[in-house]
């Protein structure tokens, strides 16, 4: 699961921190953060067109 980096901080141990997959993808941090609001976006946009009825 995505979160905030900026507002939900974790301890460096922890494994899906933004440097760690930043470095792991081999993206620049702001790569990584327009890839993961890329796929949140995508996921609302999944959810929302389904009715809730």
């Amino acid at each position: 699961m995505k979160r905030n980096p900026f507002i939900h901080s974790k301890d460096w141990d922890y494994p899906h921190t933004l440097s760690k997959r930043s470095f792991e993808n081999r993206l620049r941090p702001e790569e990584q953060l327009e890839k993961d609001a890329t796929e949140a976006m995508s996921l609302l946009y999944t959810i929302f067109k389904y009715p809730l009825d």
